[in-house]
């Protein structure tokens, strides 16, 4: 008797697994859920990234790092940093100081959040590869703050971020666990309209 129960216990819970695999089969192909999840994501590290945090190893949510005060006044227009074709770098003060035009809306001269021009968290672009999301940087040069056109390109400019403490490119714990709720509630969704068709 229990062998029998045991085993009817084991067939269910075959049919199952396998009509959970086939929901989510389901929504990881439907090329607009799987688009519309990427952008979500997306917007989710800009936005968390123009507030000024970044992630940690171990998926912390974390403040980004400081800015240097040199940085911060070149920011605010009280200085500039030029570099001579023999490559010394000349400091020139400005007593008049000035916004630079090119110094996005998104932040302040002295706010830490990845946002100078607003080109490279405005290049983020997600990709669904087969059944896959991919957030990528689109590499891309564009004028820097004075409006001077940038050698840097937005590739290298995350990299030498994330050497100084400034990790972005990534999902936080709590990110993580908002986009499995909201992929569970689809996935739900998704089932409860598929077992309507049965």
């Amino acid at each position: 008797m229990k062998s029998k129960q045991s085993k009817r216990n084991r067939t269910l819970l075959n049919n199952t697994s396998k009509e959970i695999e086939r929901i989510v089969d389901k929504f990881k192909s439907n090329r607009g859920e799987m688009n519309s999840l990427g952008n979500k994501i997306l917007k989710q590290i800009q936005v968390r990234t123009r507030l000024g945090f970044g992630v940690a190893k171990g998926n912390r949510k974390v403040r980004l790092a400081k800015l240097s005060n040199s940085y911060k006044d070149t920011r605010k227009g009280k200085i500039r940093f030029f570099t001579t074709k023999t490559g010394q770098v000349i400091r020139i003060s400005n007593k008049k100081a000035i916004r630079p035009k090119g110094l996005s809306r998104g932040t302040t001269a002295s706010k830490s959040n990845l946002t100078a021009t607003g080109l490279m968290l405005n290049s983020l672009t997600a990709k669904v590869a087969g059944r896959r999301i991919f957030i990528t940087l689109e590499n891309k040069k564009g004028k820097d703050i004075f409006g001077t056109p940038s050698k840097t390109s937005t590739n290298a400019k995350a990299g030498y971020q994330a050497n100084q403490g400034r990790r972005f490119l990534d999902l936080a714990s709590f990110e993580v666990k908002m986009f499995k709720q909201i992929v569970t509630k689809k996935l739900i969704a998704l089932g409860a309209k598929m077992l309507k068709k049965l």
